[in-house]
């Protein structure tokens, strides 16, 4: 929202196709248009070969179909390079958050725990432009407007996510 110039740096991010990309990592499999980790190692699911430059500001998406296993945490990161981290998420549902590249970063993806048993799904990343609608949850109000250009009154609000 904000900016119509921005375009996803993750290619397959819908995971629609086999891959790759994304680069899967020991115990990754995409089918079925889902992205998988069983619980066999701690790995990850990387987009590699990105240009990504020190001091900007990379956000990303995420939906977390399902996460179980002891311990179990899902991590966007930043690799290549000096690692860059972001939240140890442990639970189901869409999360978005932004990462600050560093000097070498060359990838993005998502680290899976050990024990983790997870399935995500559509994950977009995207550098942050000053366009950008800040991250974050909002309430949109429509407001009709006549032929004359006269407004009438708002609607009720409309939840909306802004991370693309």
């Amino acid at each position: 929202d904000g900016d119509a110039t921005i375009v996803s740096l993750t290619g397959n991010s819908d995971f629609a196709g086999a891959g790759p990309p994304p680069t899967l990592g020991t115990g990754w499999t995409i089918s079925a248009g889902k992205a998988a980790h069983s619980a066999a190692a701690s790995a990850s699911i990387n987009w590699t070969g990105l240009t990504l430059t020190a001091g900007k500001r990379y956000r990303f998406a995420v939906t977390i179909g399902s996460i179980s296993g002891t311990g179990a945490n899902l991590t966007a990161r930043l690799t290549g390079g000096t690692v860059v981290a972001g939240p140890a998420w442990t639970t189901t549902g869409r999360k978005i958050g932004s990462l600050v590249a560093v000097s070498g970063n060359t990838a993005f993806g998502f680290l899976a725990s050990t024990n983790a048993v997870v399935q995500v799904d559509d994950a977009p990343m995207f550098v942050e432009t000053p366009a950008c609608a800040p991250d974050g949850v909002w309430d949109y109000y429509a407001f009709p407007t006549n032929a004359s250009g006269v407004e009438g009154p708002g609607a009720t609000p409309i939840l909306g996510v802004v991370i693309v």
